[in-house]
């Protein structure tokens, strides 16, 4: 049975202070701050940045984590290192190449004997091979 509509994770979502200012999420607040002290600051100091800028306590053990998940994005470019079987036409080798011949090639030898003649054709496969 559902269990119903999932409920908001209230760190996701800017919240208002009571000045009415809006704080970023935990993730967003350590995203920033790490985009001004740099990704050498270690937690301690950013702790100190989140706290005096947005008035957020964050331990520094999910400061840790959001960072190594954060420069864990930063490497794979946003895109998720998925491994297997690449899509259909896109593999890096050949399948045909020992010796099978595709529909593509086909197209290719009539379009080539449309353009020089089957004679000229002929002559060529016997030079190339």
């Amino acid at each position: 049975m559902p269990r119903g509509k999932a409920k908001s994770n209230p760190d996701s979502a800017p919240s208002d202070n009571e000045n009415g200012s809006k704080t970023p999420s935990k993730m967003a607040a350590v995203r920033l701050a790490l985009g001004t002290l740099g990704y050498d600051a270690k937690p301690p100091a950013l702790d100190d940045h989140i706290r005096k800028t947005w008035g957020l306590e964050i331990p520094h053990n999910m400061i840790s984590s959001y960072k190594s998940q954060l420069k864990g994005k930063l490497k794979k470019g946003g895109k998720g290192g998925r491994r297997g079987r690449p899509p259909a036409g896109e593999s890096s080798v050949s399948k045909d190449a020992g010796g099978n011949i595709s529909m593509k090639d086909l197209q290719d030898v009539k379009s080539l004997a449309g353009r020089l003649g089957i004679g000229k054709l002929r002559k060529l496969v016997e030079v190339l091979s």
